[in-house]
C-alpha cells in the first residue's frame, strides 16, 4: 500500500491494473506503429487488458475457482475495443456456491481500484437467473452479454451463461425484431446518417459502429444470415478510424470533429481530410445497406413461418414457389427481383440497366445474389442501344424508389461503369451548411424531387395498385394476384374490373372523381380498404381508393 504526503488514507494500488492506462495508450502507440493490420492489433489489445484484468482478479480474489467468474462485455468482450473504450465489466456467480456478503465484498476489491487507475468502468455483479432476467427486459444489456467472454474464475459458468442468453435470444426473435428496428431508427433520428455528415458520429450514426455490431445480433436470432466480405472490411476501417481519432484525442472521443480531421487522416494515411470523409461515406453506406438487407431477411423469415403466409400454404399445398416473369431475364420470387433460371448474364451487357430500372419501376427489392450475378455482365458498348438509353430514362423516372435502386447499384460498382465521370463526386462532401447530403446522393434527390414536380407527362403508374398502370393487361392481372396473394384473386369480378379498365396516366388521373386536381397523386395510395371480394378476411387487396371505386 502506498499513501500521499500529509495523509494517513491508504490507497490500494494492485499490480493488474496499476497504471493501466497509460501503459494500454503506450502500448496502443507501439502497435499503431508496428505495421499490423487493425483487427491484430485490436486482438493484441484486447490480450494485453485481459491479462492485467487477470492478474487483478487473482491478486484479490484470493484463488476463487467454483461458482463464480469474472468476465468482460460489449466491445471488450468481442475484442475490438479501442485504445481509450471503457471497460464493460461483469461478475457471474451461481447463487449458492458463496454468500451475497461475500460477493458484494469481492466486488468492491475488485471495481475500486480499477476507478482509481483512472478508467472508465460500466459494472454490473448478477447470478445466471438475474442474468437472464436483465437480458429479457433491456435489449442493450441482452445485445452486450451476447458477446459475454471469460477472463478469469470459472470458465464452464460463462459458457452456461453464453448458452442460456443465446437460447433466449433465439426464443424471442420474434419479439426482438422490433425493438432492433425500433432502437436503429431511434439513432438515426438522432445522430443522422454517417455518410452525410461532416463531423459523424463513428459509433451511433446511420451505418456507423453500432450498426455493424447490430448485424451480429440479428443473424444470432437464427432468422436469417449477414452479409461479410465487404461488411467486415467497412466495420473494421471505422474501427480503425475510432482509434487513430482515441490516439490522437486521448479520450474515448466517437465524433470525428473537423479540428481533429487532419490529423486523424494523416494517421491513416490520407492527405486530404474530404478523402477521409469520402472513405467513412463508402463504409456507412455499405453497413447501412447491409443492415437494410439483414432486416429485410429476418421479417421475411417472420413472415413465412405465419400460419396463413405463402410458404405455409406452399408446403400444406406442396406447391413450387412462383416465378412471375418481370422484364428480360429477370423474375419476381416472393417480392424480390431474381435472375431468370438458366439465363446467361455474361452476354447480358444491357441487364444491369434492365434491372434496375425494374426494381424501381415496380418496387421489387434485389436479391443478393442478382447483385453478385449483375457484376459480371459485360460493359455496355459505345454508343449505347436504345434498350439502355430506354431503362435509364425509366430508372431516373421512378423518384419513389430511386434513392433505394441507385444506393444498391452504386456500392456494387456499376453506376461508374455506365457513368466513369460519377467517380469524382462519388461521396464527395460539401461544406455549405444549407446541403443535407454528400455531391453524389444530393444529385439524386434533385432527380428525385424534379420527379415529384413533373407536369403533362406520362407516368408509369398513378399510384401503386395493380389496377392502375399503363402496362399490359397481362402485366396487370400478375401485379393484382402478386398484390392479393391469392391464385383465384384472377376470377373475382374485381380482377375483370381491373382488366377492363383502360391504363391511366398523369394527365387522366381520378378525372372522374377529381376533375380540377391537375397535379399527379402521391408515389403510395393515402386510403387503402378491405376488397370486398377477398375470400380470405385476412387478406387485404389493395387498390386506390380515389381511382378504383368500391
Amino acid at each position: 500500500m502506498e499513501s500521499r504526503e500529509g495523509s494517513r488514507a491508504e490507497v490500494p494500488h494492485p499490480r493488474g491494473v496499476r497504471d493501466l492506462k497509460r501503459l494500454r495508450r503506450a502500448h496502443a502507440e507501439q502497435l499503431a506503429a508496428s505495421g499490423l493490420s487493425g483487427r491484430e492489433r485490436r486482438q493484441a489489445m484486447a490480450d494485453f487488458v485481459f491479462a492485467h484484468l487477470k492478474e487483478h482478479w487473482d491478486e484479490v480474489a484470493d484463488g476463487l475457482r467454483e461458482g463464480i467468474a469474472f468476465g468482460a462485455v460489449g466491445s471488450v468482450g468481442r475484442g475490438d475495443a479501442g485504445p481509450a473504450s471503457d471497460l464493460d465489466l461483469v461478475i457471474l456467480h451461481d447463487g449458492t456456491t458463496h454468500t451475497k456478503e461475500a460477493v458484494a465484498e469481492l466486488a468492491q476489491r475488485l471495481w475500486y481500484p480499477i476507478w482509481d487507475a483512472g478508467l472508465e468502468l460500466d459494472y454490473s455483479t448478477r447470478t445466471l437467473t438475474e442474468c437472464r432476467q436483465v437480458a429479457s427486459k433491456d435489449l442493450a444489456a441482452a445485445a452486450g452479454l451476447l458477446d459475454l467472454h471469460p477472463v478469469a474464475g470459472d470458465e464452464h459458468l460463462v459458457q452456461t451463461a453464453r448458452t442460456h442468453i443465446y437460447q433466449d435470444w433465439r426464443a424471442a426473435a420474434r419479439k426482438r425484431l422490433p425493438d432492433l428496428l425500433a432502437a436503429s431508427r431511434a439513432r438515426a433520428e438522432r445522430h443522422g446518417e454517417l455518410a452525410y455528415l461532416i463531423e459523424p458520429h463513428l459509433k451511433e450514426a446511420r451505418g456507423g459502429l453500432r450498426d455493424f455490431t447490430s448485424l451480429t445480433a440479428l443473424s444470432a436470432t437464427w432468422l436469417t444470415d449477414r452479409p461479410h466480405g465487404a461488411v467486415d472490411d467497412a466495420g473494421a476501417f471505422l474501427m480503425d478510424v475510432r482509434d487513430a481519432l482515441h490516439l490522437e484525442s486521448g479520450r474515448a472521443v466517437n465524433v470525428l470533429g473537423r479540428h481533429l480531421a487532419p490529423e486523424v487522416a494523416q494517421r491513416l494515411g490520407y492527405t486530404d481530410p474530404d478523402d477521409l470523409l469520402a472513405a467513412i461515406a463508402e463504409a456507412g453506406r455499405t453497413i447501412a445497406f447491409a443492415l437494410d438487407t439483414t432486416e429485410r431477411g429476418a421479417r421475411r423469415s417472420l413472415e413465412r413461418s405465419g400460419v396463413g403466409s405463402r410458404a405455409f400454404l406452399a408446403r400444406r399445398r406442396a406447391a413450387a414457389p412462383r416465378h412471375v416473369p418481370v422484364a428480360t431475364g429477370l423474375i419476381d420470387v416472393d417480392g424480390e427481383l431474381a435472375l431468370a433460371p438458366a439465363y446467361r448474364a455474361e452476354d447480358d451487357a444491357v441487364l444491369p440497366l434492365r434491372a434496375a430500372a425494374a426494381a424501381a419501376t415496380t418496387g421489387l427489392t434485389f436479391t443478393p445474389t442478382v447483385l453478385e450475378t449483375l457484376r459480371r455482365c459485360p460493359d455496355l458498348p459505345v454508343p449505347w442501344p436504345e434498350e439502355a438509353r430506354t431503362a435509364l430514362r425509366d430508372l431516373l423516372r421512378a423518384s419513389a424508389h430511386l434513392v433505394q435502386v441507385w444506393e444498391a447499384v452504386d456500392l456494387e460498382g456499376l453506376v461508374v461503369r455506365w457513368l466513369p465521370e460519377w467517380e469524382g463526386v462519388r461521396n464527395r462532401p460539401q461544406r455549405s451548411p444549407v446541403h443535407q447530403y454528400t455531391v453524389d446522393r444530393h444529385m439524386i434527390e434533385a432527380v428525385v424531387i424534379a420527379g415529384k414536380h413533373r407536369r403533362g407527362t406520362p407516368a408509369p403508374t398513378c399510384c401503386s395498385s395493380p389496377c392502375c398502370s399503363t402496362t399490359s393487361a397481362s402485366d396487370r392481372a400478375r401485379r393484382t394476384t402478386r398484390s392479393t396473394g391469392l391464385r383465384s384473386f384472377r376470377d373475382s369480378p374485381r380482377a375483370s374490373a381491373c382488366l377492363a379498365r383502360p391504363p391511366t396516366t398523369s394527365s387522366s388521373w381520378c378525372a372522374s372523381t377529381s376533375p380540377s386536381r391537375s397535379s399527379p397523386p402521391p408515389a403510395i395510395p393515402r386510403i387503402l380498404r378491405r376488397s370486398p371480394t377477398c375470400w380470405r378476411r385476412s387478406r387485404v387487396a389493395r387498390r386506390c381508393s380515389r381511382c378504383c371505386a368500391p
